[in-house]
This record gives C-alpha cells, structure tokens and sequence, in this order.
C-alpha cells in the first residue's frame, strides 16, 4: 500500500520534531521569521511553512496523488495539531524539554528548502530532529593506576575526591576501591570538567589529575581516568 507525503510527515513529526519553510501562506517566497520562544508559534511556523513550500512545488493533481488536503489551509491546520503533538510529548519526558534553539535552527534551515526537498524527512533539515533537548542527566567516573600492577593498597590512595565543574559544582569523596563514582542525582545538561583528587588515610593529598572536559548530552555519561604511578 502506498504511504502518502502527508502521511508520512505526520508520523515523521511525531518522531522528530517538525521543520520550517521558506514561504509565507501567500506564496511570495518570504522567509518564516516567527518566535520560537512558544512552541505554540513554533508550530504555526513550521505547518504554514512546511504546506507552503509543499504547496507552492506541487501542482493539484501531485498533491491529490499523495493524499495531501485539497486546500493549504486544511494542510496547515493537520501539520500544526501533529507538531504540537511532539511538543506536548517532549515535554511529558522528565529528562528533556522543547527547544526553543533547535526550533529556531529548524526552521532557518527549512527556510533554504527548494522543491527538491519536497518529500524529505523535514524538508532535509537535520535540526528539526533536536526539538527536544536534554535538561538533565547523570554521570559516572571512574579511575584505574597505570601500570595496572598499581593499586589503592601499593599507592598508598585511600580516598579519591572526585570534583565536577559546570552548571553546577559537585565535590565528593569515594573509597578508592570502589573504582568508580556515581552521580545518580540529576545534573544540569551541558559542559563539565572533571578532576581526581586523591588522599592518604590521614588525609595527606597525594596527586591532583588535569582537567577532563566532557558533555552530558546524554542521560547517562561515562568518564575514565587513569592515575599514572611513577616507577621510581
């Protein structure tokens, strides 16, 4: 059975996010300059654009071929109910949240769109899939000696204070056998630096690791770092 443009587009918004275009309603090929700031607009948007460009690259027979609505305006009015679909889906996920960024990039990148990209997921545009951001996540350390002969009790390492720096701080201290910390406690999405700090029983530090950056992009990052032991 044959899947129709519409079809397809729908259940694609559903999925991903939606898009832009790169005309108004009236086909006089402006560009979509709507605030994304409300996903409400963002829909709006991304329906009048998307059955506009749609609209304006296919001839009235193609569109019934594809299972399109006879006018834009019913076009419009199904794009705009699924896209706010995605929106109220993406904020239902307790770890993500809508993008106003990402919908502003999708539709700059839809506005480029031409009739080639009639038919595409989003018109071609990659952004559109990241409507929905990450807010938060979780992450783990962990820490190995090199040579791997090395260990805690060989060292002398009783505690390993492990440092986060980014869109909040977070210090806390772990056996060193334990060989990994976890922060299961949700942390801001975005850049951090990570540190080892390490400690004799009596609290004595012993060695300071350099800065490791790493994202939270996704809900759960892992980082590695090793400890190296001299052999003198």
């Amino acid at each position: 059975m044959k899947t129709t443009l519409l079809a397809s587009v729908l259940g694609l918004l559903v999925a991903c996010g939606g898009g832009g275009g790169n005309r108004s309603p009236d086909g006089d090929d402006q560009i979509d300059t709507a605030s994304t700031d409300d996903p409400a607009d963002y829909c709006r948007a991304y329906a009048r654009s998307f059955c506009s460009t749609t609209y304006d690259c296919l001839d009235p027979s193609e569109r019934g071929a594809e299972g399109l609505p006879a006018t834009q305006e019913a076009c419009e009015r199904d794009m705009n109910a699924s896209c706010r679909n995605r929106v109220d889906n993406c904020d239902a996920n307790e770890d993500q949240a809508y993008s106003p960024t990402a919908a502003a990039t999708c539709l700059a990148q839809m506005s480029e769109a031409t009739c080639v990209d009639v038919g595409q997921e989003s018109l071609g545009a990659a952004a559109c899939d990241d409507l929905c951001a990450l807010t938060h996540g979780s992450m783990s350390v962990s820490w190995m000696f090199s040579p791997s002969s090395q260990s805690c009790g060989s060292t002398g390492v009783a505690i390993v204070r492990v440092a986060l720096d980014g869109p909040t701080r977070v210090v806390q201290d772990f056996d060193c056998y334990d060989g990994m910390a976890y922060f299961t406690d949700p942390l801001p999405a975005g850049e951090y630096t990570v540190r080892l700090a390490l400690f004799d029983s009596g609290g004595v530090a012993l060695w300071q690791s350099q800065p490791k950056t790493v994202v939270l992009d996704e809900s759960f990052v892992t980082v590695a770092i090793t400890i190296p032991v001299s052999s003198s």
